[in-house]
């Protein structure tokens, strides 16, 4: 307790505690009016151990007149309350509210009074909250579309005839309505007169109760009253396969198809012409029926007689005279030996047909051992394509829709544009000339199975020669005109001049209604003798290798009726269509009508470059003597070309002559040819020399760019061949020119990398 002296004066060295020597310092103290813990006001110090009830050691009170231990007081002055929410009117006292909400502390809300409004209708007391449209509280579809607590709607069928069946659409019909209660509900219609609950009746214009209308359109009949039969069985065949070992039964049934049921198979039984049935089928309209046979059964009379629905007809065994044997047709089984069919194909596309094929018909089978060689397959609607899948330079899968080759049928077969080959098809079973085509109207793609080499006229039945447009081959054509333009085909030009067995053809049928389907037997000798102008083989026309083009299988003809030359121009030079350069087609004019064929693209090779359907060809004239090359013109617009078709260009004259001669003939320099074209990367161009000669052979992009010389020296008299390795060229189209003293010759090249 000795002072100190410091800042002038003497100074205790500790702190004397006020209220008990050496004991802890005074605290401040707050009052707590409502004794829940929490203090207010201003402070005070006290000695902790004299503190009095009513004062603590915190001030946190936010109310000191409300007892809170938690001190959270909401804003109506409740003690942990939540304050003011949102209430809403509830008059039916379901416990969901409606209306404008109200803010409210609790003590202000009223017994009506909840805290949603999801009421849909406070005028019903409904807990769930689900009333139906008849307003019903917890109600499920009352309202069946008829009014409220009636029946459902029913679907109704019109009954015109009024036996008790209905027929056509569905209607859905009220069969009663509530008219006392509706609320303004959408309901059906109510059922008027004339409707039935079922569509049971299969002609509703007769009446008919048990619905059971015979094919003679009487009530409960049995097709006992008409012939539904027709001219019952056509075209029976029986042959012994001796491929598969099977006597194969073959028909056309022309008689109602709605009203037959089946054909029963007979077999004559002995001299008095008695019939037995050795089987049936369901297969009618054209049937084919096989069963196991073996030679001896050559010689054996087979036959087949329809039965309708009801069984007419259908009977173990007839006699002579019974009046279902006049709607049989029978054939004695006769033995048909296999041939081997041999196709001469070209490079690029062929248009054949098979004559004969063996029972194996499967693409895999008929092409066997020149699969390979083959790039496509083609037919009216369907194809397949031979593809690379392992990019080892072997097409070695098929694509497509066409699985099998049927013999009424024409198929474009595309080999190697470059190349040739010898096609077989052994152990075949030649197709009957009697076979019945079904055409239909537009284009049909088809075979040949009549006789050989006959007149094209003369083939085409009469019925089917009046309606068809035309009819063309490969690269050929026959085509029926209208020259008095009266709107009446009356006469024929081309030079199809004859049908092969083996080829295939395109027939156009045009006819009203359009629906139809025309059946047809090649060369049934019924034609008559018919309008034709002359017109020269195809064989007889010239052909010059450097107007060649590549057969397409989407082809199309140009006629022209008439060329007008000036009288210094010979007119027996070549008719040549050209688009973008690129040589279609060419004809030697022979006069009224020839016929000029224009190749479009494909999917073969060399045809890249050509027409597409759309687009419109030009065309020159070429002068056999001069080998001076003319544009030629039309008074009227060029149609566009498309394939499967002809027009008629009435006129073409001459334009103007071209800047250069394109070939002279003859000359001292032979033709130039590049084989193969299209190429990859290398090609050859060879010409021949008549007389020893200088040349220069030099190659040019499509702009004129030069590219290299192959040879500019003085050459001998005869065939001279040099390479070009476009290997560091890009693909596209380049030009070959070949220059003489004589003149100057040119052939495009296509490079394909």
């Amino acid at each position: 307790l000795v002072p100190s002296f410091s800042d002038g004066g003497f100074h205790s060295k500790v702190i004397i505690r006020i209220g008990g020597c050496l004991q802890e310092g005074p605290e401040t103290f707050y009052i707590d009016e409502d004794m829940d813990g929490l203090g207010t006001g201003e402070g005070v110090l006290m000695c902790t151990d004299s503190v009095e009830p009513g004062w603590v050691d915190n001030d946190l009170d936010s109310n000191d007149s409300i007892y809170c231990e938690s001190d959270i007081i909401d804003e109506c002055g409740i003690c942990d309350g939540n304050g003011i929410s949102e209430y809403f009117i509830d008059m039916d006292g379901d416990g969901l509210g409606v209306g404008e909400g109200m803010e409210l502390c609790p003590y202000d809300v009223d017994d009506n009074m909840v805290q949603n409004n999801g009421d849909i209708n406070d005028d019903i007391y409904c807990v769930t909250n689900v009333i139906d449209p008849c307003l019903v509280c917890d109600g499920e579809d009352n309202d069946l579309g008829c009014g409220c607590f009636q029946s459902a709607p029913e679907s109704y069928y019109f009954d015109g005839d009024g036996d008790g069946l209905g027929s056509g659409d569905e209607f859905t019909f009220c069969e009663n309505l509530n008219d006392d209660l509706q609320y303004d509900i959408p309901h059906y219609p109510e059922l008027p007169e004339g409707y039935v609950t079922n569509n049971n009746d299969s002609n509703d214009e007769i009446f008919c109760e048990s619905d059971l209308i015979d094919d003679c359109y009487m009530c409960e009949g049995t097709n006992t009253t008409c012939n539904v039969f027709g001219d019952g069985i056509t075209g029976f065949s029986a042959i012994y396969r001796s491929h598969s070992g099977n006597i194969e039964l073959d028909w056309s049934y022309n008689g109602n198809s709605n009203a037959s049921r089946g054909i029963i198979i007979i077999e004559f039984f002995d001299e008095l012409n008695h019939w037995t049935i050795l089987d049936s089928t369901f297969e009618i309209d054209n049937g084919e029926f096989d069963f196991p046979g073996t030679v001896q059964d050559t010689g054996r009379v087979l036959g087949a007689v329809p039965y309708d629905r009801f069984y007419n007809c259908y009977q173990p065994s007839f006699t002579d005279g019974d009046a279902c044997l006049e709607y049989a047709a029978w054939e004695t089984v006769t033995f048909e030996q296999t041939v081997e069919w041999v196709f001469d194909l070209t490079g690029g596309n062929n248009l054949i047909s098979f004559p004969a094929l063996p029972y194996d018909n499967s693409l895999q089978n008929i092409l066997g051992d020149y699969e390979e060689k083959f790039y496509y397959v083609i037919s009216q609607g369907i194809a397949a394509f031979h593809s690379d899948s392992d990019n080892d330079g072997i097409m070695d899968q098929w694509s497509g829709n066409l699985n099998e080759f049927l013999p009424n049928l024409g198929y474009w077969v595309s080999i190697h544009p470059d190349s040739t080959m010898e096609f077989r098809v052994p152990d075949g079973y030649l197709t009957s000339p009697d076979y019945n085509y079904e055409l239909v109207w537009g284009n049909n793609l088809v075979s040949y199975v009549g006789t050989d080499y006959v007149a094209t006229l003369d083939a085409i039945p009469q019925h089917v020669e009046d309606v068809t447009k035309f009819i063309i081959g490969q690269g050929v054509g026959y085509f029926h005109l209208d020259t008095d333009y009266d709107g009446i085909w009356d006469t024929w030009s081309g030079n199809l001049n004859n049908l092969r067995v083996g080829k295939g053809y395109w027939l156009n049928l045009l006819y009203e209604p359009d629906d139809s389907v025309y059946n047809m037997v090649w060369d049934d000798g019924q034609n008559v003798a018919k309008s034709v102008l002359e017109s020269p083989n195809i064989e007889d026309l010239l052909s010059i290798d450097d107007f060649s083009f590549n057969q397409s299988s989407q082809q199309g003809f140009y006629l022209v009726r008439n060329l007008e030359l000036p009288e210094s121009i010979p007119n027996n030079g070549l008719l040549i269509a050209y688009y973008d350069d690129v040589i279609l087609g060419y004809r030697q004019w022979y006069g009224e009508f020839t016929d000029i064929p224009v190749m479009g693209k494909d999917n073969s090779m060399g045809t890249e470059l050509y027409i597409v359907e759309g687009q419109t060809p030009n065309f020159k004239y070429y002068e056999l003597q001069s080998g001076e090359l003319y544009s030629l013109t039309s008074d009227n617009l060029i149609p566009s070309w498309s394939p499967n078709n002809f027009v008629v260009l009435e006129n073409l004259q001459v334009e103007n002559k071209e800047s250069e001669i394109y070939l002279q003939l003859p000359s001292e320099l032979g033709l130039l040819s590049v084989y193969p074209n299209p190429f990859n990367p290398v090609c050859q161009l060879q010409f021949e020399l008549i007389n020893d000669s200088k040349i220069a052979l030099q190659i040019y992009d499509i702009n004129g760019k030069f590219i290299v010389e192959l040879a500019n020296s003085d050459l001998m008299a005869g065939r001279h061949v040099y390479t070009w390795n476009a290997k560091y060229s890009p693909s596209g189209i380049y030009l070959a020119k070949l220059v003489s003293p004589s003149g100057v010759w040119t052939k495009k090249l296509l490079l394909l990398k």
